[in-house]
């Protein structure tokens, strides 16, 4: 697993107003043997977000991502995206969701569906679960 992108994304939200969200894009490896690429975007909802949520934008953000970071999530390689919500105030535990992207039109992402994914399944897209094993071992 690489971490390509650790980045906050500015955009303009619902009725203009200012939003911003964490944007973090891994690159991984399917297996070991031979690596099938594959990315994870994942779209951080931050504590100081007072804008749109990443929920509420999902559409738009994904496409503004594809479009701001297109060295990275172009290229033919499956994405998997990710919205993540930390713990925080009004927020007692730490989420993650997988979203996808029923349809494109006109270049744009449309039609989102969300799925809850377990914290050890999150890790395990993002091949962090494995790479912690291994420092375990060292």
């Amino acid at each position: 697993m690489i971490r390509e992108v650790d980045d906050v994304l500015n955009f303009t939200g619902y009725h203009g107003c200012a939003s911003k969200c964490g944007v973090t894009i891994y690159r991984c490896c399917l297996n070991d043997l031979t690596c099938l690429p594959y990315l994870v975007v994942v779209l951080t909802e931050l504590a100081d977000n007072t804008g749109t949520s990443v929920t509420n934008a999902s559409e738009d953000l994904a496409t503004l991502v594809r479009e701001r970071y297109q060295n990275t999530v172009t290229g033919g390689l499956p994405v998997f995206w990710v919205e993540h919500y930390p713990a925080g105030p009004g927020r007692r535990d730490e989420t993650y969701d997988s979203v996808c992207y029923a349809t494109q039109r006109g270049g744009r992402y449309a039609a989102p569906v969300w799925g809850r994914l377990t914290t050890d399944q999150f890790l395990e897209l993002t091949q962090q679960k494995t790479a912690l094993a291994r420092r375990a071992k060292v």
